[in-house]
């Protein structure tokens, strides 16, 4: 990388931990730090993402893909179905500390934790409207907003046992992290 691109990605490195980070600066940071983030990785994935509109490959096509014919399956015939947190964002932070240390950038990996939920909310934002192929059986898309998400929509009826879902209904789940959940009160 070149020494001015790791001065850029230092300056992003200090505006995150300020959360000062815009959306085309975290596509920025994002772009910049995915081809040395190993393969596999959230970082290197959602940099892909950000720089293709259509993903048929990586963690967040395999995740889907695989939630999909869960989901299809438990409608079907009966069962469970599971869905978790896409890209944990402190993975991400981890992912990004390390590809900056290698870089000799100064990180403070404690500080991006503190600040993770303005920093998944702008990642968030740049992954917004990425669409991921899952095949024939159903459409999948990243949403960012105050809750970003993931939706997953059967491309077709599912008539089964324990449910019917139709093509305008979507499943979704958690894109970067656990939602606040309301608490109910102590019987």
């Amino acid at each position: 990388m070149r020494q001015s691109d790791v001065d850029h990605v230092a300056e992003l490195v200090e505006k995150a931990e300020a959360e000062r980070l815009s959306r085309s600066e975290v596509v920025a940071l994002l772009i910049m730090l995915r081809g040395m983030a190993p393969r596999g990785s959230v970082l290197r994935d959602i940099g892909d993402g950000v720089a293709h509109d259509v993903r048929d490959k990586g963690m967040a096509f395999e995740m889907l893909r695989l939630f999909t014919r869960d989901f299809i399956r438990a409608a079907m015939r009966g069962g469970v179905f599971d869905s978790h947190v896409l890209y944990p964002v402190e993975d991400l932070i981890s992912d990004i500390a390390s590809v900056a240390r290698r870089l000799d950038v100064p990180v403070t990996e404690q500080v991006l934790l503190v600040n993770s939920r303005s920093l998944a909310l702008v990642v968030a934002e740049a992954l917004d409207g990425t669409e991921v192929s899952v095949g024939q059986m159903a459409s999948a898309r990243l949403e960012g907003g105050p809750a970003p998400h993931w939706v997953v929509t059967p491309k077709f009826d599912v008539d089964g046992d324990k449910l019917r879902l139709y093509r305008n209904i979507g499943i979704a789940g958690p894109l970067l992290f656990e939602a606040d959940r309301p608490t109910l009160p102590a019987a």
